[in-house]
Protein backbone atom coordinates (compact mmCIF):
# COMPACT_ATOMS: atom_id res chain seq x y z
CA UNK A 1 0.00 0.00 0.00
CA UNK A 2 1.59 3.24 -1.26
CA UNK A 3 1.95 5.95 1.56
CA UNK A 4 -0.30 8.57 1.15
CA UNK A 5 1.52 11.41 2.79
CA UNK A 6 4.78 11.02 0.92
CA UNK A 7 2.99 11.90 -2.19
CA UNK A 8 1.80 15.48 -0.77
CA UNK A 9 5.23 16.78 0.87
CA UNK A 10 7.57 17.29 -1.65
CA UNK A 11 10.96 16.81 -1.03
CA UNK A 12 13.60 19.44 -0.96
CA UNK A 13 16.06 20.54 -4.43
CA UNK A 14 19.04 20.48 -2.55
CA UNK A 15 21.57 17.68 -1.04
CA UNK A 16 21.96 20.26 2.09
CA UNK A 17 18.35 20.56 2.80
CA UNK A 18 18.24 16.78 2.27
CA UNK A 19 20.59 15.45 5.15
CA UNK A 20 19.14 18.10 7.34
CA UNK A 21 15.48 16.78 7.25
CA UNK A 22 17.02 13.46 7.00
CA UNK A 23 18.87 13.24 10.03
CA UNK A 24 16.24 15.24 12.00
CA UNK A 25 13.70 12.65 10.86
CA UNK A 26 15.77 9.88 12.66
CA UNK A 27 16.67 11.61 15.37
CA UNK A 28 12.62 11.08 16.20
CA UNK A 29 12.62 7.97 14.64
CA UNK A 30 15.50 6.51 16.70
CA UNK A 31 14.77 9.04 19.96
CA UNK A 32 18.40 9.79 19.20
CA UNK A 33 19.78 12.97 19.68
CA UNK A 34 23.23 12.14 18.83
CA UNK A 35 22.76 12.01 15.21
CA UNK A 36 25.14 15.12 13.24
CA UNK A 37 25.91 15.08 9.71
CA UNK A 38 29.43 14.00 8.72
CA UNK A 39 32.05 17.14 7.86
CA UNK A 40 31.20 19.19 4.63
CA UNK A 41 30.64 18.97 1.11
CA UNK A 42 34.00 18.25 -0.75
CA UNK A 43 35.59 16.58 2.36
CA UNK A 44 36.25 12.84 2.28
CA UNK A 45 33.25 11.32 4.52
CA UNK A 46 33.69 7.51 4.01
CA UNK A 47 30.22 6.60 2.28
CA UNK A 48 28.76 8.49 5.50
CA UNK A 49 26.57 11.71 5.74
CA UNK A 50 25.11 11.26 9.01
CA UNK A 51 26.37 9.04 12.07
CA UNK A 52 25.45 8.23 15.60
CA UNK A 53 23.40 6.08 17.49
CA UNK A 54 20.26 4.11 16.38
CA UNK A 55 17.68 3.06 19.03
CA UNK A 56 19.15 0.12 19.28
CA UNK A 57 22.54 1.73 20.72
CA UNK A 58 24.48 0.54 17.20
CA UNK A 59 26.91 3.13 15.99
CA UNK A 60 24.64 3.56 12.86
CA UNK A 61 25.74 5.82 9.44
CA UNK A 62 23.39 7.15 6.61
CA UNK A 63 24.17 7.89 3.28
CA UNK A 64 21.52 10.22 1.98
CA UNK A 65 20.84 10.07 -2.05
CA UNK A 66 18.84 12.99 -3.68
CA UNK A 67 17.05 11.94 -6.68
CA UNK A 68 14.27 11.84 -9.16
CA UNK A 69 15.34 8.16 -10.33
CA UNK A 70 15.61 4.50 -9.02
CA UNK A 71 18.49 3.67 -6.81
CA UNK A 72 20.08 1.01 -8.07
CA UNK A 73 21.92 -1.69 -6.37
CA UNK A 74 25.56 -0.93 -7.82
CA UNK A 75 25.27 2.52 -6.30
CA UNK A 76 24.32 0.97 -2.95
CA UNK A 77 27.50 -1.45 -3.32
CA UNK A 78 29.80 1.48 -4.34
CA UNK A 79 28.45 3.63 -1.18
CA UNK A 80 29.41 0.68 1.60
CA UNK A 81 32.80 -0.17 -0.34
CA UNK A 82 33.75 3.57 1.15
CA UNK A 83 31.46 2.88 4.62
CA UNK A 84 33.13 -0.22 5.45
CA UNK A 85 36.43 2.06 6.29
CA UNK A 86 34.39 4.75 8.13
CA UNK A 87 35.80 5.05 11.82
CA UNK A 88 34.85 3.86 14.18
CA UNK A 89 33.54 0.71 12.53
CA UNK A 90 29.92 0.96 11.62
CA UNK A 91 27.60 -1.74 13.42
CA UNK A 92 24.62 -0.89 10.78
CA UNK A 93 24.75 0.98 7.66
CA UNK A 94 21.28 2.71 5.78
CA UNK A 95 20.89 4.34 2.31
CA UNK A 96 18.21 7.44 2.73
CA UNK A 97 16.95 8.11 -0.29
CA UNK A 98 14.12 10.46 -2.48
CA UNK A 99 14.04 7.36 -4.93
CA UNK A 100 10.44 5.80 -5.47
CA UNK A 101 9.80 2.69 -3.14
CA UNK A 102 10.97 -0.12 -4.19
CA UNK A 103 10.41 -4.02 -3.29
CA UNK A 104 13.33 -4.86 -5.52
CA UNK A 105 15.91 -3.19 -4.14
CA UNK A 106 14.12 -4.05 -0.64
CA UNK A 107 14.91 -7.50 -1.44
CA UNK A 108 18.82 -7.56 -2.43
CA UNK A 109 19.55 -5.57 0.73
CA UNK A 110 17.91 -8.18 2.50
CA UNK A 111 19.99 -10.66 0.98
CA UNK A 112 23.24 -8.78 0.78
CA UNK A 113 22.52 -7.78 4.67
CA UNK A 114 21.89 -11.70 5.81
CA UNK A 115 25.55 -12.14 3.63
CA UNK A 116 27.29 -9.64 5.46
CA UNK A 117 25.93 -10.27 8.59
CA UNK A 118 27.10 -13.88 8.13
CA UNK A 119 30.56 -12.49 7.57
CA UNK A 120 30.32 -10.32 10.91
CA UNK A 121 29.95 -7.08 8.54
CA UNK A 122 27.50 -4.69 8.95
CA UNK A 123 24.00 -4.85 7.56
CA UNK A 124 22.41 -2.50 5.40
CA UNK A 125 18.94 -1.23 5.33
CA UNK A 126 17.36 1.84 2.86
CA UNK A 127 15.24 4.91 3.71
CA UNK A 128 12.62 5.93 1.36
CA UNK A 129 11.18 9.72 1.41
CA UNK A 130 7.93 8.38 2.51
CA UNK A 131 9.65 6.80 5.67
CA UNK A 132 11.40 10.26 6.44
CA UNK A 133 8.24 12.27 5.87
CA UNK A 134 6.06 10.22 8.31
CA UNK A 135 8.42 10.78 11.28
CA UNK A 136 8.55 14.83 10.65
CA UNK A 137 4.61 14.43 10.73
CA UNK A 138 5.15 13.28 14.26
CA UNK A 139 6.68 16.39 15.37
CA UNK A 140 4.99 19.70 14.49
CA UNK A 141 8.06 21.80 15.15
CA UNK A 142 10.05 19.51 13.58
CA UNK A 143 7.95 19.50 10.49
CA UNK A 144 7.78 23.95 10.88
CA UNK A 145 11.80 23.73 10.67
CA UNK A 146 11.51 22.54 7.44
CA UNK A 147 8.46 23.28 5.55
CA UNK A 148 7.03 27.05 7.36
CA UNK A 149 4.89 27.42 4.77
CA UNK A 150 2.63 24.18 5.71
CA UNK A 151 1.20 23.85 9.23
CA UNK A 152 0.36 20.29 10.40
CA UNK A 153 -2.86 22.18 12.51
CA UNK A 154 -4.29 23.58 9.32
CA UNK A 155 -3.57 20.70 6.87
CA UNK A 156 -4.62 22.32 3.93
CA UNK A 157 -1.39 23.67 3.78
CA UNK A 158 -0.11 20.45 2.90
CA UNK A 159 -1.77 20.53 -0.24
CA UNK A 160 -0.29 22.99 -2.76
CA UNK A 161 -2.30 25.93 -2.96
CA UNK A 162 -3.23 24.91 -6.79
CA UNK A 163 -6.49 23.77 -7.76
CA UNK A 164 -5.27 21.89 -10.73
CA UNK A 165 -3.22 20.05 -8.47
CA UNK A 166 -6.10 19.33 -6.26
CA UNK A 167 -8.23 17.83 -8.91
CA UNK A 168 -5.22 15.41 -9.65
CA UNK A 169 -5.26 14.75 -6.16
CA UNK A 170 -8.68 14.26 -5.58
CA UNK A 171 -9.70 11.65 -8.55
CA UNK A 172 -6.25 9.73 -7.70
CA UNK A 173 -7.03 9.54 -3.76
CA UNK A 174 -10.92 10.25 -3.60
CA UNK A 175 -12.74 8.12 -6.55
CA UNK A 176 -11.85 4.65 -4.42
CA UNK A 177 -12.16 5.64 -1.08
CA UNK A 178 -14.40 2.34 -0.97
CA UNK A 179 -11.45 -0.10 -2.41
CA UNK A 180 -9.12 1.81 -0.57
CA UNK A 181 -10.92 0.26 2.94
CA UNK A 182 -10.72 -2.83 1.65
CA UNK A 183 -6.83 -2.53 0.74
CA UNK A 184 -6.34 -1.15 4.51
CA UNK A 185 -8.87 -3.72 6.22
CA UNK A 186 -9.53 -6.49 4.33
CA UNK A 187 -8.32 -10.06 4.22
CA UNK A 188 -4.65 -8.72 4.92
CA UNK A 189 -4.58 -6.02 7.19
CA UNK A 190 -1.70 -4.35 8.28
CA UNK A 191 -0.72 -2.27 11.50
CA UNK A 192 -0.07 0.70 8.81
CA UNK A 193 -3.96 0.82 8.46
CA UNK A 194 -5.35 2.80 10.47
CA UNK A 195 -2.09 5.51 10.13
CA UNK A 196 -2.84 5.55 6.20
CA UNK A 197 -6.33 6.03 6.95
CA UNK A 198 -6.17 8.70 9.03
CA UNK A 199 -3.58 9.98 6.33
CA UNK A 200 -5.84 9.40 3.41
CA UNK A 201 -8.69 11.44 5.48
CA UNK A 202 -7.08 14.45 6.31
CA UNK A 203 -5.50 14.67 2.97
CA UNK A 204 -8.85 14.78 1.20
CA UNK A 205 -10.44 16.91 3.95
CA UNK A 206 -7.36 19.59 2.97
CA UNK A 207 -8.24 18.81 -0.80
CA UNK A 208 -12.08 19.61 -0.21
CA UNK A 209 -11.40 23.05 1.09
CA UNK A 210 -9.61 23.92 -1.83
CA UNK A 211 -11.58 22.61 -5.01
CA UNK A 212 -14.99 22.59 -3.04
CA UNK A 213 -17.04 25.88 -1.72
CA UNK A 214 -19.72 26.97 0.71
CA UNK A 215 -22.78 24.38 1.55
CA UNK A 216 -21.07 21.74 -0.91
CA UNK A 217 -17.84 22.02 0.90
CA UNK A 218 -19.34 21.55 4.47
CA UNK A 219 -21.15 18.72 3.14
CA UNK A 220 -18.48 16.83 2.12
CA UNK A 221 -16.21 17.69 5.37
CA UNK A 222 -18.95 16.23 7.53
CA UNK A 223 -19.59 13.22 5.80
CA UNK A 224 -15.60 12.48 5.32
CA UNK A 225 -15.45 13.03 9.22
CA UNK A 226 -18.22 10.76 10.13
CA UNK A 227 -16.84 7.88 8.32
CA UNK A 228 -13.61 8.11 10.03
CA UNK A 229 -15.03 8.63 13.25
CA UNK A 230 -17.31 5.25 11.90
CA UNK A 231 -14.36 3.12 10.70
CA UNK A 232 -11.30 3.81 13.29
CA UNK A 233 -13.25 2.37 16.38
CA UNK A 234 -14.10 -0.04 14.87
CA UNK A 235 -11.79 -0.99 12.93
CA UNK A 236 -8.95 -0.95 16.14
CA UNK A 237 -11.74 -2.57 18.30
CA UNK A 238 -12.84 -0.12 20.17
CA UNK A 239 -16.21 -0.02 19.32
CA UNK A 240 -18.52 -2.51 18.13
CA UNK A 241 -20.77 -2.05 15.02
CA UNK A 242 -23.69 -3.94 14.53
CA UNK A 243 -24.35 -3.18 10.91
CA UNK A 244 -21.34 -3.72 10.08
CA UNK A 245 -19.19 -2.07 6.70
CA UNK A 246 -22.53 -1.16 5.54
CA UNK A 247 -22.50 2.84 6.71
CA UNK A 248 -19.01 2.79 5.84
CA UNK A 249 -19.36 2.08 2.39
CA UNK A 250 -22.23 4.43 1.90
CA UNK A 251 -20.49 7.17 3.25
CA UNK A 252 -17.47 6.18 0.93
CA UNK A 253 -19.38 5.91 -2.14
CA UNK A 254 -21.47 9.49 -1.04
CA UNK A 255 -18.27 11.51 -1.24
CA UNK A 256 -17.14 9.42 -3.98
CA UNK A 257 -19.77 10.87 -6.30
CA UNK A 258 -19.37 13.80 -5.67
CA UNK A 259 -15.54 13.90 -6.61
CA UNK A 260 -16.72 11.93 -9.49
CA UNK A 261 -19.61 14.74 -10.48
CA UNK A 262 -16.96 17.43 -10.62
CA UNK A 263 -15.44 15.77 -13.93
CA UNK A 264 -18.74 16.87 -15.84
CA UNK A 265 -17.95 20.66 -14.76
CA UNK A 266 -14.61 20.72 -15.78
CA UNK A 267 -12.34 22.09 -19.27
CA UNK A 268 -8.89 21.96 -20.34
CA UNK A 269 -5.83 21.16 -18.18
CA UNK A 270 -8.15 20.95 -15.01
CA UNK A 271 -10.11 17.88 -16.92
CA UNK A 272 -6.88 16.89 -18.49
CA UNK A 273 -5.26 16.92 -14.96
CA UNK A 274 -8.61 14.90 -13.08
CA UNK A 275 -8.57 12.34 -15.98
CA UNK A 276 -5.16 11.67 -15.52
CA UNK A 277 -5.92 11.08 -11.68
CA UNK A 278 -8.99 8.63 -12.28
CA UNK A 279 -7.01 6.93 -14.98
CA UNK A 280 -3.96 6.25 -12.06
CA UNK A 281 -6.35 6.18 -9.75
CA UNK A 282 -8.17 3.38 -11.71
CA UNK A 283 -4.77 1.11 -12.27
CA UNK A 284 -3.50 1.29 -8.94
CA UNK A 285 -6.52 0.04 -7.57
CA UNK A 286 -6.47 -3.20 -10.35
CA UNK A 287 -2.64 -3.52 -9.27
CA UNK A 288 -3.85 -3.75 -5.32
CA UNK A 289 -6.28 -6.35 -6.04
CA UNK A 290 -4.31 -8.57 -8.20
CA UNK A 291 -6.00 -8.59 -11.41
CA UNK A 292 -5.14 -8.10 -14.92
CA UNK A 293 -2.51 -6.50 -16.53
CA UNK A 294 -3.31 -2.35 -17.52
CA UNK A 295 -4.53 -2.78 -21.66
CA UNK A 296 -2.21 -1.00 -23.92
CA UNK A 297 -4.91 0.82 -25.00
CA UNK A 298 -5.21 2.57 -21.38
CA UNK A 299 -1.52 2.94 -21.22
CA UNK A 300 -1.70 4.89 -23.71
CA UNK A 301 -4.16 7.38 -22.94
CA UNK A 302 -2.41 7.59 -19.77
CA UNK A 303 0.92 8.62 -21.65
CA UNK A 304 -1.48 10.95 -23.68
CA UNK A 305 -2.71 12.82 -21.12
CA UNK A 306 1.13 13.06 -19.58
CA UNK A 307 2.02 14.54 -22.66
CA UNK A 308 -0.83 17.41 -22.71
CA UNK A 309 0.37 18.45 -19.33
CA UNK A 310 3.42 18.96 -19.69
CA UNK A 311 2.84 20.45 -23.30
CA UNK A 312 5.29 17.76 -25.11
CA UNK A 313 4.79 15.51 -28.00
CA UNK A 314 6.58 12.77 -26.17
CA UNK A 315 5.58 11.99 -22.48
CA UNK A 316 8.86 12.34 -19.85
CA UNK A 317 11.40 9.37 -20.20
CA UNK A 318 11.24 8.47 -16.50
CA UNK A 319 7.65 7.54 -17.60
CA UNK A 320 8.19 5.67 -20.05
CA UNK A 321 10.86 3.60 -18.20
CA UNK A 322 8.25 2.84 -15.67
CA UNK A 323 5.72 1.67 -18.17
CA UNK A 324 8.59 -1.01 -19.81
CA UNK A 325 9.35 -1.91 -16.25
CA UNK A 326 5.62 -2.45 -15.70
CA UNK A 327 5.97 -4.52 -18.94
CA UNK A 328 8.77 -6.33 -18.30
CA UNK A 329 8.20 -8.01 -14.54
CA UNK A 330 6.12 -10.38 -13.49
CA UNK A 331 7.39 -9.32 -10.16
CA UNK A 332 4.76 -8.33 -7.06
CA UNK A 333 6.87 -5.36 -7.13
CA UNK A 334 4.85 -3.91 -9.71
CA UNK A 335 2.04 -3.24 -7.78
CA UNK A 336 3.69 0.20 -6.57
CA UNK A 337 4.43 1.50 -10.21
CA UNK A 338 1.30 3.24 -10.54
CA UNK A 339 1.85 5.34 -7.39
CA UNK A 340 5.24 5.88 -8.72
CA UNK A 341 4.08 7.09 -11.98
CA UNK A 342 1.33 9.26 -10.07
CA UNK A 343 4.10 10.71 -8.13
CA UNK A 344 6.16 11.40 -10.95
CA UNK A 345 4.03 13.13 -12.98
CA UNK A 346 2.83 14.94 -9.73
CA UNK A 347 6.28 16.91 -9.52
CA UNK A 348 6.09 17.41 -13.42
CA UNK A 349 2.72 19.37 -12.92
CA UNK A 350 4.26 21.04 -9.82
CA UNK A 351 7.41 22.34 -11.72
CA UNK A 352 5.41 23.22 -15.05
CA UNK A 353 3.22 25.17 -13.20
CA UNK A 354 6.05 26.96 -11.29
CA UNK A 355 8.10 27.89 -14.49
Amino acid sequence: MPTISSAVIPFPKSWDEFEEITRDSLKLKWNSPNLQRNGRQGQSQQGVDIYGEDDLGRLVGVQCKLTDYEIDLNTILSEITKANSFAPSLEAYYIATTSPQDAKIQRELRVLSKDRLQKGEFPIGIIFWNDIVQELLNDEKVFHKHYPQMSLTNNVELIKENRLISLYDAAYLGIYIDETLGWLFGSFPTQEGPKEFKRLVINLDSIFQVIFKGEKQVELRNKLKELFDYVLPYVLGEEERPNGWSLAKELAEHIQSHIQSLEYSLIGKELTAFKLGQYLGAWNNREANSLEKLSKETELVILRLISSLTYEEQPPRQIIDLFDEYRASESISVIHIPHRIYNKARVIMMFNDQN
